[in-house]
């Protein structure tokens, strides 16, 4: 269950229930049931023993900006023991295997776009699919970032229309910038949660981004949001609540992992393994998840 909080309610915990009390009246929630709490308003009142609780119970707590765009999160600093052991892997990751993870990384998530250009009967997947074909080993770090960026540009435009444009005011852009928050926001926990340090990135190196790693390892995940986006969220003129509900959808989804399909929390997991896996030479290839989007329930 994805709990949004929305109006001036006060949250707390007893016996392992969540307490919602508005002046009307008083709703029990299991905690077991509770996979994501949002607080789209800032009139809500909770305690910080009940962010605690709700924390403890692997639950993931995002608070919203006066826009209703997701703002904070709640993230455990110490919910693995190996924390220490896992970061000084972390920091001798070599650049040699960062380089070619993040290669294939793009290049899944290129494959992924021209995917959904496909099934959108997009004649500019085709331009996708000799971009991946160029993609290899040998290129430079910024060749690679540079075909990204091509390929960005040319699966947008196909996608939103020739006008289109990453990052204006325009109700896809909104669309695209709340769900790619909430699988961010999803991802840096269990980063976390697998002892790694979210800032210390594969090739998202900003010494002001906290969250490096996670914006490395959303990148194959991005399509679900786009294909959301196109579906439903186009045909509005405002950001609305039905918009963010949508799109809040995309925490439920099933995605296809090494032949089988799982909830997206445990792929999450599984593809952070492989990475980690691959990173310390354990491992020689990396399996990748796969967006079947014909699997998808929207």
């Amino acid at each position: 269950m994805i709990l949004n909080i929305s109006i001036g309610e006060k949250i707390r915990i007893s016996q392992e229930k969540l307490i919602i009390e508005t002046k009307e009246e008083e709703k029990e929630i299991a905690l077991k049931d509770i996979k994501v709490v949002i607080f789209q308003n800032d009139k809500a009142t909770i305690t910080i023993s009940t962010l605690i609780k709700l924390n403890e119970n692997k639950i993931l707590i995002i608070f919203c900006n006066e826009k209703s765009q997701p703002q904070l999160q709640v993230l455990d600093l110490y919910s693995n023991y190996k924390v220490t052991e896992r970061i000084k892997e972390q920091i001798l990751w070599t650049d040699k295997n960062k380089k070619n993870c993040f290669l294939e990384i793009i290049k899944n998530k290129i494959n992924h776009q021209k995917e959904l250009l496909e099934y959108f009967s997009k004649e500019e997947a085709k331009c996708l699919e000799d971009i991946i074909k160029k993609l290899n080993k040998k290129m430079k770090s910024d060749e690679i970032r540079a075909m990204e960026g091509l390929a960005a540009r040319i699966y947008f435009q196909g996608l939103f229309g020739s006008n289109f444009k990453r990052f204006e005011k325009d109700i896809e852009n909104i669309g695209l910038n709340y769900g790619y928050t909430l699988l961010r926001a999803l991802i840096s926990k269990i980063v976390i949660a697998k002892g790694l340090h979210p800032s210390l990135g594969i090739e998202h190196k900003s010494i002001l981004n906290n969250f490096n790693l996670a914006d490395d390892l959303i990148e194959i995940f991005r399509p679900m949001v786009d294909y959301i986006v196109y579906l439903y969220i186009s045909s509005y003129e405002e950001f609305q609540w039905e918009c963010k509900r949508k799109l809040l959808e995309v925490l439920y989804q099933k995605i296809k992992f090494d032949g089988k399909f799982y909830k997206i929390e445990s792929v999450i997991e599984k593809y952070i393994d492989e990475i980690i896996n691959y990173m310390n030479n354990n491992k020689k290839k990396i399996i990748f998840p796969n967006l079947v989007i014909e699997k998808y329930e929207y």
